[in-house]
């Protein structure tokens, strides 16, 4: 990483290498219909000429604080500027356009932190929360880091509220890293933000937020095929339920529920499996609106993709094959990265009922969204699904699925 431009404040940082370039070509059109050239949008966000040409080129991604200025300038969201999705937010409130201020003068050092800049970075967090579930992570690994470096700068000199408040902040957009690093089977990178994250929430006096972090830790072990971890992890985090709501423990026991799937213990299976469903009914009992931001991920359609995950880990097929079914079929078509994780777990439960076209073939169509969507993490568990398909290479569809997935160059 290096440094580059500095406007006499805190330092702004790029990532050379390669960029987005479906969002560098959304900043020349929004810069060509307001009638601006190159050099006046330079000028404006305080960067070069040349560095504003490689950032449409898409040879450079922007630090979240030129994106906001280009947002700014440009007349537009930044949320929207991101995802391409101009029509719903086309422009930015008074509301948006006086935070956004706000949070430039503090960038700058020109003002303190305060609840105001929290807000702000959380309701963009938010937002990015759904964004990833449309885009994937890639696009969004280089806009989350720099928020997390600013907000480490922000938090020593922040009085004590603020302080805390920034630091759970920060292990939030922590914690949103190190989910987008394993979708990316970026597991080095996603274990550092998971231990910062919980480093931030510990400091913050936030222990809710900090077992919400092991079952995260305990998701990533059962990405990296190690279910002895991911259960002890697991059940460190149902340890802390005094600390937690109801979909926090009912995340925690759905996680453990697929550690004993992996282990083929269909009992304790089922025991953490309506665990964690009776504390999702409490959850929506007690209201939605009562749980943390954070596990906003976990619903009743997540739980009844992990049972069915769970039931084609225990081998029965065609109980997963119909629960899997409904589920996708219910699912927002945009939701790509979502839709790709779930159908190579219907191809898995396919290749368990005997069935390798069938598999074959649910397996391609989840390749090429998990392809679209950048989700390493799915196409991990595609070559698993490919190994297990091999005694049936001579069937064809098994064999242009082998290809497609060498093609893409799986893990």
């Amino acid at each position: 990483m290096t440094g580059s431009d500095r406007d006499g404040g805190r330092s702004r940082q790029t990532r050379p290498g390669r960029g987005s370039r479906q969002l560098g070509d959304r900043i020349r059109k929004n810069r060509i219909r307001l009638g601006l050239s190159q050099k006046h949008l330079a000028h404006r966000i305080g960067r070069s000429e040349g560095y504003l040409l490689q950032v449409e080129n898409g040879r450079t991604d922007p630090s979240y604080t030129d994106l906001m200025e280009i947002a700014s300038v440009l007349e537009i969201d930044v949320v929207a500027l991101v995802s391409g999705r101009q029509d719903d937010a086309a422009t930015q409130s008074g509301e948006q356009l006086a935070a956004q201020e706000h949070l430039r003068r503090v960038v700058s050092a020109a003002a303190r932190a305060d609840q105001q800049v929290i807000d702000h970075l959380r309701r963009l967090l938010a937002d990015w929360r759904v964004l990833e579930d449309l885009i994937g992570p890639r696009a969004l690994v280089p806009l989350t880091l720099p928020v997390c470096e600013l907000l480490d700068e922000l938090s020593p000199d922040a009085p004590g509220d603020v302080r805390s408040a920034l630091l759970c902040c920060d292990a939030e957009y922590q914690q949103f890293v190190g989910w987008l690093c394993v979708d990316l089977e970026d597991h080095r990178r996603a274990r550092m933000s998971y231990e910062r994250a919980l480093a931030r929430a510990v400091q913050g006096g936030r222990d809710d937020l900090a077992g919400y972090l092991l079952a995260c830790q305990a998701e990533q072990a059962i990405v990296q095929g190690r279910p002895d971890q991911a259960r002890s992890l697991a059940q460190a985090a149902q340890a802390r339920r005094r600390d937690l709501t109801p979909a926090v423990i009912g995340w925690a026991a759905d996680l453990e529920a697929r550690t004993w799937a992996a282990h083929g213990d269909a009992s304790r299976c089922r025991r953490k499996l309506e665990e964690a469903r009776e504390q999702l009914r409490a959850s929506a009992d007690a209201g939605r609106a009562a749980e943390p931001s954070w596990i906003y991920h976990f619903t009743e359609e997540a739980f009844l993709v992990h049972e069915g995950m769970c039931l084609a880990d225990l081998g029965q097929a065609q109980p997963a094959i119909e629960s899997l079914d409904t589920t996708i079929a219910a699912l927002d078509p945009g939701r790509l990265r979502d839709r790709a994780y779930y159908l190579s777990y219907l191809a898995k439960a396919h290749v368990r009922a005997g069935d390798p076209e069938r598999a074959a073939r649910v397996g391609q169509e989840a390749l090429g969204l998990a392809g679209q969507a950048g989700s390493r993490r799915t196409i991990g568990r595609l070559d698993g699904v490919c190994r297990e398909l091999r005694r049936w290479r001579n069937v064809q569809a098994v064999h242009d699925f082998s290809e497609a997935l060498r093609l893409v160059g799986a893990p």
